[in-house]
């Protein structure tokens, strides 16, 4: 396939076109700036929408789990002391 645009919008998503045919993928505000009807989704996930030439190909939804010692590492962490090494002189 031969890609002749890639677009990236800070914050919305990316636009592209693809052997002709317009490829959109983002959130919810980027299709709808750009006039793609999506349904709402609900969700703790975050959702990043898929379009092609304006409709809407697919909805993923990317989300991740909290690990159970999650809390026992952010304890160790709180307690070590921060320090900067660097290579400048001052």
């Amino acid at each position: 396939a031969t890609v002749e645009y890639v677009e990236e919008v800070a914050g919305l998503g990316m636009r592209g076109v693809v052997e002709g045919e317009e490829y959109l993928v983002g959130s919810e505000k980027w299709m709808e700036k750009r006039g793609v009807a999506v349904h709402a989704v609900s969700s703790h996930a975050t959702t990043v929408f898929i379009a092609k030439n304006g409709g809407l190909l697919a909805a993923l939804e990317l989300g991740d789990s909290i690990r159970p010692e999650a809390p026992e590492v952010i304890g160790a962490l709180a307690a070590l002391k921060p320090l900067l090494l660097t290579g400048d002189s001052v």
